[in-house]
């Protein structure tokens, strides 16, 4: 953490000592934001269908189904992927704002972003698209070989669906934290704060393991999180110093 809080705040102070490079820093901070909003509602549907494909307890009839939908999965967790890179710059160009009066509130928040990125690149995208190179694989071997890949595909999609949650709830309360740090701030207000709060409550990966209803609450924290995503990237992106 020490390490992280140093490296921030040398390139924040670099940054400072420029008003003109620091503005440019909120407007791609900002753009970052607006982008992931944009991903976000992109990808709501493909969530939708999905979702309860990954947690099927049949694998045989989810590598089936998987195997059939394999573009939109490419496409999904590619954009996820896309997803990551801009929530480190977005939370980064954050940190740049809130570095004087929440600083430790925003690095920290910034601090759970990058472990939520690197859990989710290193276990819940990966092992995703591991499972549709299982199901190619599957549907093509004959009846002696299909049990060695219904038991590997179980264990990658059990894996990448923990990674997967295990992501989503340093990114939940990263989201949090930065949306307290906006409830009394004027750059952005308490509605923008109070709707990130909502989205990160709504989106905790305990809502996943829920029953439909539960499903139905992190679908909704996720339409929370579009609003907020393309209302507080606005807001960064018009920031004047």
């Amino acid at each position: 953490m020490s390490f992280l809080k140093y490296g921030v705040v040398t390139y924040s102070i670099s940054m400072a000592k420029n008003s003109q490079t620091q503005a440019q820093a909120f407007r791609i901070g900002g753009m970052s934001l607006i982008l992931i909003g944009i991903i976000l509602l992109v990808t709501l549907p493909l969530l939708a269908i999905l979702t309860p494909i990954l947690l099927g307890s049949d694998i045989s009839s989810v590598l089936t189904t998987l195997h059939s939908l394999s573009n939109f999965n490419i496409l999904f967790f590619g954009l996820l992927g896309i997803n990551d890179i801009l929530y480190i710059i977005s939370f980064a160009s954050l940190y740049l704002l809130f570095r004087e009066r929440r600083g430790y509130l925003a690095l920290l928040s910034l601090s759970l972003i990058i472990a939520a990125v690197a859990i989710d690149l290193a276990t819940d995208i990966p092992l995703h698209f591991t499972i549709l190179s299982i199901a190619n694989s599957y549907l093509s071997s004959n009846a002696l070989s299909q049990p060695s890949y219904l038991a590997a595909a179980n264990l990658a999609l059990s894996l990448g669906n923990i990674g997967g949650m295990l992501a989503q709830l340093p990114l939940s309360l990263a989201e949090i934290l930065i949306s307290y740090a906006m409830l009394s701030s004027k750059e952005f207000g308490s509605f923008i704060g109070r709707v990130g709060i909502i989205a990160g409550l709504l989106t905790m990966p305990i809502f996943l393991i829920l029953s439909t209803i539960g499903s139905l609450i992190y679908f909704l924290g996720f339409l929370f999180n579009v609003i907020w995503s393309i209302a507080a990237g606005i807001k960064l992106y018009r920031y004047k110093l």
